[in-house]
C-alpha cells in the first residue's frame, strides 16, 4: 500500500513538470533594453516685443500692414469709391522691430535682432528710455547730399505717436496727431510745412473709423482732408492760399505672427 502511494505521488510530479512552460533561451547578442530616443530640442522663436507696433498705433504681434487709399465721389447722399491714390506697406520682423515704416524708411537687423542699417549703411537710429524709436537720421556724413533727411518722433504719456518732424534738403514738415480717450486711433491730424524754394502748406485730416479686426486694429476709415497751399511765384511773392477739401476711403489688410 505504501508503495502504491509513493508511485501515485511520483506520477503527479512528472505530470506537473510536463505541463510547465519551458524556459526561453536568450541570445547574448540581442538587446534586452529598449532603445531610448532622444529628441533634439526645437529652437524657440524670438519673443515678440510690441513696442514698435504700439508706437505706430497697432495692437498685437503685427507682421505687416498693407494700406490702400481711394478717392471718392459723392452721388447724392452716397459716397462712392473711386480710384487708388496710394499703396503702402508697414512691416515688422519676428522680434517686433519695425523694418519698413509708413514714410518709406527701411530698417535692417541681424539674426539676433540688432539694428545695423537703414535706408543706407550710414543711417542711424535712436530710441528713448522706453525703447521707442525717437530719431531716424538718414544723413550721409561729411557730404551735402540732397537726399539727406532726419525724422524725429515724440510720444504722449500713453505711448502713442504724438508728432513726427521731418527736416531735409527738399522738404520740412511736422505732423501732429490728436487723440480722444486712451485708444491708439487718432481722432485727427495736422500736417504743415514748406516746399523746396518757398511756399507753405497745411493739411487737417479728420478720421471716422468704419471697421476693425479682432485685435482692435482698424481696417477701414473715412478721411476728410482740408488743405491750404500757398505757392511762391516767379517774382518771389507768395500767392494767396488755395483751399481745398477731399474725402478719401482708407483700407488696411493686417497680417499677424502666430
Amino acid at each position: 500500500m505504501k508503495r502504491e502511494i509513493l508511485g501515485f505521488i511520483a506520477l503527479l510530479i512528472l505530470t506537473a513538470c510536463g505541463n510547465s512552460k519551458p524556459s526561453v533561451a536568450t541570445d547574448d547578442n540581442s538587446e534586452s533594453i529598449d532603445t531610448i530616443k532622444v529628441e533634439e530640442p526645437q529652437e524657440q522663436p524670438p519673443k515678440y516685443d510690441n513696442t514698435d507696433a504700439k508706437s505706430f498705433g497697432l495692437y498685437g504681434m503685427v507682421k505687416s500692414v498693407e494700406t490702400q487709399i481711394y478717392s471718392t465721389q459723392e452721388d447724392g447722399a452716397e459716397l462712392k469709391e473711386g480710384s487708388v491714390l496710394f499703396n503702402g506697406t508697414v512691416e515688422f520682423d519676428n522680434f517686433g522691430h519695425i523694418t519698413h515704416d509708413e514714410w518709406g524708411n527701411e530698417y535692417g537687423y541681424d539674426a539676433d535682432g540688432n539694428y545695423y542699417r537703414g535706408n543706407h549703411l550710414y543711417t542711424t537710429i535712436q530710441r528713448d528710455k522706453d525703447g521707442r524709436l525717437s530719431k531716424y537720421s538718414d544723413e550721409e556724413p561729411k557730404k551735402d547730399n540732397e537726399s539727406n533727411k532726419t525724422f524725429r518722433f515724440k510720444y504722449d504719456k500713453n505711448g502713442r505717436l504724438l508728432s513726427v518732424e521731418v527736416c531735409g534738403w527738399t522738404e520740412q514738415w511736422t505732423e501732429k496727431r490728436q487723440y480722444k480717450g486712451k485708444g491708439l486711433n487718432p481722432e485727427s491730424a495736422t500736417l504743415s510745412g514748406t516746399y523746396e524754394g518757398g511756399g507753405e502748406f497745411s493739411h487737417t485730416v479728420k478720421y471716422t473709423y468704419q471697421h476693425s479686426d479682432k485685435y482692435g486694429n482698424w481696417t477701414e476709415r473715412v478721411e476728410v482732408k482740408s488743405s491750404s497751399v500757398a505757392v511762391v511765384t516767379d517774382d518771389e511773392e507768395e500767392s494767396s492760399p488755395q483751399l481745398s477739401e477731399e474725402i478719401r476711403i482708407v483700407r488696411r489688410t493686417i497680417t499677424y505672427y502666430e
